[in-house]
């Protein structure tokens, strides 16, 4: 059991590999299309990271408003 919980614990970390590698490429893609700059750049000074690491807290901010909706729906539905 002890094995098997480890093998299931590990794994998020890989899932959490390849959701990351998505997201980095998904925005390599959109944001290097057209004129405009990509946020990631071998050249520390011409990367926009900041705007990566806001993207990052949006997505978090979201995942939030979605947790305390549901969160809310399952405590009227438990009463």
């Amino acid at each position: 059991m002890r094995t098997m919980a480890f093998a299931l614990y590990t794994s998020v970390f890989g899932v959490g590999s390849y959701l990351s590698t998505l997201l980095i490429a998904t925005v390599e893609a959109v944001t290097s299309s057209g004129v405009r700059q990509s946020w990631f750049s071998d050249d520390m000074n011409e990367a926009r990271l900041d705007k990566y690491y806001w993207f990052l807290a949006s997505l978090s901010a979201l995942s939030f408003v979605f947790y305390v909706i549901l969160s809310r729906c399952y405590a009227s539905m438990k009463d």
